[in-house]
């Protein structure tokens, strides 16, 4: 009872400080320079352009059908964890635009988008440590792979690639899904890092 108690208390520690580094890195990176690293997050980023919508409220309403779906479909693998870090991460950007608004790091969109991806891949890596969740395109990537021949993270890499490309076309900047993919890239790479650890093996 007490390891199990201590197991979900650490669980929850992770999602929490894994969502205020997600927040962090939209707020300090991402968001100011429009570079979208795909997910629904990147979805409400161009919303957010076109309508000025909270990002991190439009976030939690988009997923509340794909949270949904994962139960229906996926069954309890998104349960209580996943749904706190759901909210956890959305609150966490407005937060950070909103209550305790934090300046843009830098200037420079590329520096922006390598700094944001690598600190956006640790926030979701260690929620994912936790055994939480922040929805979106991973929800959308699983229940394809139910339905079809896709792997999951092909269904992701798809998902994705759909949302950074209508960035594009609503910034109207080439340079916006060059920016996208570099930050995607670098975010599943520490993703990856910090989910599964560093090996001699992984690294060849």
């Amino acid at each position: 009872m007490q390891r199990k108690f201590t197991e979900n208390f650490s669980d929850f520690l992770l999602i929490i400080i894994g969502s205020a580094i997600i927040g962090l890195a939209y707020n300090l990176f991402l968001i100011p320079h429009h570079i979208v690293p795909g997910g629904i997050t990147g979805l409400s980023i161009t919303i957010n352009y076109l309508l000025k919508t909270p990002i991190g409220m439009v976030v939690i309403i988009f997923n509340i059908p794909l949270f949904l779906l994962g139960i229906k479909t996926l069954g309890k693998t998104y349960g209580l964890k996943s749904l706190i870090g759901i909210i956890l991460s959305s609150l966490f950007i407005d937060f950070f635009t909103y209550i305790v608004p934090i300046p843009s790091a830098t200037g420079n969109q590329i520096l922006a988008a390598v700094y944001g991806g690598v600190l956006l891949g640790a926030g979701l890596g260690i929620v994912f440590r936790g055994q939480g969740s922040t929805g979106g395109t991973d929800i959308i990537g699983q229940v394809l792979n139910r339905f079809t021949n896709l792997s999951t993270g092909m269904g992701i890499l798809i998902t994705d690639f759909l949302i950074i490309s209508l960035a594009a076309a609503v910034f109207r900047k080439l340079e916006a899904a060059l920016y996208g993919y570099l930050a995607l890239f670098l975010s599943s790479k520490v993703i990856d890092l910090i989910s599964e650890g560093w090996s001699f093996v992984r690294a060849v």
